[in-house]
């Protein structure tokens, strides 16, 4: 049996972050364009270029005088229509549950 976690709270950002954040793939860094779904569990969001699936994701976020760092992995990925940019989803890291929820809750204000 698998619990269905997309039901659980959501928040959706057309404006952006609360903060700044910075996004490695495979230790790459990838220019964020919009973080649209945070979840405990994941994120989405368009980034700059091109991302394959199973990269190992860490992004470090920053607002005042909190840094909060989570860990993920991408698991999907579609290039937009232009195929300069991609909408990624990020499985976070079970292990950095603390984290993942400091993360959805700073952005739930």
């Amino acid at each position: 049996m698998t619990i269905e976690r997309r039901k659980g709270n959501r928040e959706l950002f057309v404006d952006g972050l609360t903060g700044e954040l910075a996004l490695t793939v495979d230790s790459n860094p990838i220019p964020v364009h919009l973080v649209y779904d945070v979840s405990p569990f994941g994120i989405g969001m368009l980034v700059e270029g091109q991302v394959a699936m199973g990269g190992k994701v860490s992004m470090e976020f920053r607002h005042d005088d909190q840094v909060i760092v989570v860990n993920g992995l991408v698991v999907w990925s579609v290039p937009d229509v232009t195929g300069l940019k991609t909408r990624l989803g990020i499985y976070l890291d079970a292990d950095g549950a603390a984290s993942n929820i400091a993360f959805f809750q700073s952005q739930n204000v």
